[in-house]
């Protein structure tokens, strides 16, 4: 249990710190202090999970800081280090969404399976309660909800023909979207959690799901993605 042990020198470590700080603590000690907190973080931060309890020590350890934080740069990075701990795990959808969301993505995937007809599968898409989009093989928007145009600030018509890096940016784009998205263009649903930090609101993390949309040979067509907020099943 390695991980552990380091975890709980960590707290004790960083308690120290902190009453060296408060208190006036000469120098040298608060220098040492901060040196040893900062290796035992690379410690924890480089070492892989052994078993199960050690896997949910260290996802804890870093939801419990991003929560502490709130929102910023470090609170990111705690909570990206907790999603990719748990990507192996989270391999269905939360079974804690509201029924309406529930009933609507399983409205999607019925449409899905049952037409290839790209017309009115961007229907459905359009009239959409959730936050949801149909993007061509090229990744360009075909159908977008009108919660995801709220969530852009930008009208529907303005969005309709763009490719999806001018959306999230191009960093993004190429460095998450791109590969799930060609992988689901290849038949592989796709289903993922990611922090995202909100000016105003804070540190929140969503699950995207990425299904492939089939042509009448059997080819994929398109992408429907599907976003929910899910930050609540993390404490945040």
């Amino acid at each position: 249990m390695r991980i552990v042990r380091l975890i709980a020198d960590f707290r004790l470590t960083e308690l120290r710190l902190n009453r060296s700080l408060t208190f006036g603590a000469p120098l040298e000690q608060t220098v040492h202090l901060t040196r040893h907190a900062s290796d035992l973080m690379d410690r924890i931060e480089g070492l892989a999970p052994e078993c199960e309890a050690e896997l949910r020590a260290k996802v804890d350890f870093f939801l419990h800081r991003a929560r502490a934080r709130v929102a910023g740069s470090q609170a990111f990075r705690d909570l990206r280090i907790a999603l990719d701990l748990l990507a192996g795990k989270c391999i269905r959808r939360s079974c804690c969404e509201p029924a309406a969301v529930a009933r609507e993505r399983e409205l999607i995937d019925r449409m899905l399976n049952r037409t290839t007809d790209a017309s009115a599968i961007g229907d459905i898409v359009n009239g959409a309660t959730i936050r949801c989009s149909l993007y061509s093989p090229d990744h360009q928007v075909m159908a977008f909800s009108r919660p995801n145009a709220i969530f852009y600030t930008l009208p529907r018509r303005k969005i309709i023909g763009r490719h999806i890096a001018e959306l999230v940016g191009s960093h993004r784009y190429l460095t998450r979207a791109r590969g799930r998205m060609e992988r689901a263009m290849g038949g592989e649903r796709q289903l993922y959690t990611y922090p995202l930090d909100l000016p105003g609101i804070g540190l929140r993390v969503m699950e995207c799901e990425m299904a492939p949309m089939r042509a009448s040979d059997g080819a994929t067509a398109g992408i429907v993605m599907m976003l929910d907020d899910v930050s609540e099943r993390f404490g945040l």
